[in-house]
């Protein structure tokens, strides 16, 4: 675990390739089942079964640090049987002729327990890397994770650097890292390479613990990576990013970073809920990015959007990729998801995106009706709801700041849409978190207009910063159901921080019920907004209430969330 403590000195990067000439051990077939143990500081690594042959072929890889005082330590290869016993052992001394070469092919004869002209061998390949090359690597791969097209080659700007801790030590204040910035910049040329960033980390032990959340951060990270697994995917993750978090903040501060509070509907409980990554680092972008240009630090803004794009674009693509699929079950696990609600059982989804956006079976989600189901309106999506209601004020308050009007949220071109909707209209947000399926539905019924594309940014998800306005930047898409009894009703479609793409899946024109879908999101953050003309709805008043506090609502697709005013 990320929690041990102890002083590395190398990565000792394994591949066992194959084995020969294994003793038998089922006289009726001539064969033995067996696979390779690798123990080295007092750890141990197993590679796969092969059954019923003498020359078993693995090409299987493993990584172990090797501890300051296992530097000159004996790497063993145990080929055990089915039954778990020992048919043969190899060794492999770390010898300096190790460290300063690149990959060596080794063929290991095997000690066995019965003595034999052709003993069996043990195929295997080793590589040393140094804790200078280890740490490169890593720093190369945490950089490229925020490299745009404002990147200088190969060097690291101020505002990436700001991404890398935010990474790495979330906890660490703007101004600590601006000066640590400008020390490790010695010829104040405004950029620093990864060379200059690794020969700073080594020149004294105390200046890893100035960026990272442990001394052992590193190594477990380079440690776990592997074919399917990259530095992106460890860092990001949400075991490796709460260990950075919880490891160098107080609990108030993890609290106020990291989680959001929301009320359970059916019960009233007040829970914690993680923010995502992604909303924590855009966050973090936009705040830097303000605190530098107030101290005299110009960071441009298209700076922010430039990484917050590569984030997006790059998950996405990751997402889609076939690999990705064995993060679903984990995520399944970590979320406590309900997996008997879905239609397609977990190992059925080809990859991660296809799961994020999964389809609930028949009945998973009542839609709420009854005789005058045409004049209810229920909830868009399994979400964190927000309310606000046009009569209570005509202006909605953010963060102390004044919010005119939904102009800004349909965009400069729907102009005259959004005249229909003056000072005094009613806004339904429906923030969706990771763990939620990403489908979205109809909540009214009505014919379907116009899908509208509105550009903008990726920033974080608006409602996890109670912050209406960052919905504005977003791209989005902009729709509306022509209802009898609500009037127009106005679809706001919000994409955030890796969320690649919005996927509407009706047509202009159709026919829909409350509780048709409408569409789905790709992975990340998301937000559902719905714009009520003044005096057209009612909302429930738990929600009012809950919102006024503020604080959001947990709230599942299809409930009832509110009713048409009579006129």
């Amino acid at each position: 675990t990320m929690g041990e403590t102890s002083d590395y000195t190398g990565l000792l990067c394994i591949t066992v390739n194959a084995a020969e000439n294994l003793l038998p051990t089922d006289m009726q077939t001539g064969t033995s089942d067996t696979f390779v143990k690798v123990v080295f500081g007092g750890k141990e690594w197993c590679s796969s079964m092969i059954m019923k042959t003498l020359t078993p072929v693995w090409n299987q890889q493993c990584k172990m640090l090797v501890p300051t005082d296992e530097q000159s330590g004996t790497v063993a290869f145990q080929v055990m049987t089915f039954e778990d016993d020992l048919l043969g052992e190899a060794e492999l001394k770390l010898t300096g002729e190790l460290w300063s070469q690149p990959v060596q092919g080794k063929v290991l004869p095997l000690k066995e327990k019965l003595e034999r002209k052709h003993p069996g061998r043990v195929l295997v390949q080793i590589r040393l890397k140094s804790k200078a090359e280890t740490l490169s690597e890593f720093l190369t791969e945490l950089a490229n994770i925020f490299n745009t097209d404002f990147a200088c080659g190969s060097d690291i700007q101020l505002l990436q650097f700001s991404s890398i801790v935010a990474c790495t030590k979330p906890s660490l204040p703007h101004q600590a890292i601006v000066a640590l910035f400008e020390e490790i910049d010695e010829n104040k040329d405004s950029v620093i390479s990864v060379k200059e960033l690794r020969d700073w980390v080594l020149k004294d032990k105390s200046n890893e613990m100035k960026i990272l959340p442990s001394r052992e951060y590193i190594w477990r990270v380079m440690e776990s990576v592997s074919e399917k697994r990259s530095v992106r995917d460890i860092v990001l993750s949400e075991h490796t990013f709460m260990h950075a978090l919880i490891g160098q903040s107080t609990s108030e501060h993890l609290t106020a970073a990291a989680t959001v509070q929301v009320k359970q509907r059916h019960n009233d409980h007040v829970i914690e809920e993680r923010v995502p990554i992604a909303a924590i680092i855009a966050t973090h972008l936009k705040q830097f990015a303000s605190y530098c240009n107030a101290h005299d630090k110009v960071v441009d803004a298209k700076q922010v959007e430039a990484i917050l794009s590569q984030l997006t674009v790059s998950q996405g693509k990751w997402y889609d990729n076939p690999k990705s699929k064995k993060q679903i079950r984990p995520f399944v696990l970590y979320h406590r998801i309900d997996v008997s609600e879905m239609i397609q059982d977990v190992s059925a989804f080809r990859n991660f995106n296809e799961f994020f956006h999964r389809k609930l079976k028949a009945g998973a989600r009542p839609i709420a009706g009854g005789a005058e189901s045409m004049q209810v309106v229920v909830c868009p999506a399994d979400c964190r709801l927000t309310v606000l209601r046009g009569g209570v004020t005509n202006l909605i308050w953010v963060k102390g700041d004044r919010f005119d009007g939904v102009g800004a949220l349909l965009g400069s071109g729907n102009a005259e849409l959004a005249k229909q909707y003056p000072s005094g209209s009613s806004i339904v947000v429906a923030r969706l978190a990771a763990p939620d399926s990403h489908r979205f539905y109809s909540p009214v019924s009505g014919v379907l207009g116009s899908v509208l594309n509105v550009d903008g940014s990726y920033h974080s998800d608006c409602i996890t910063e109670r912050d209406l306005r960052a919905c504005t930047e977003n791209k989005r898409v902009v729709t509306w159901i022509s209802t009898p009894h609500f009037g127009r009703v106005c679809i706001v479609i919000v994409g955030a921080t890796m969320v690649g793409s919005v996927r509407v899946t009706r047509q202009p024109g159709t026919h829909l019920q409350r509780g048709d879908e409408l569409g789905y999101f790709s992975f990340g953050g998301s937000t559902v907004i719905a714009i009520f003309e003044p005096g057209r709805v009612s909302f429930d008043e738990d929600l009012c209430q809950n919102s006024a506090q503020p604080i959001e609502t947990l709230v599942r697709m299809g409930e009832h969330i509110g009713r048409a005013t009579p006129l």
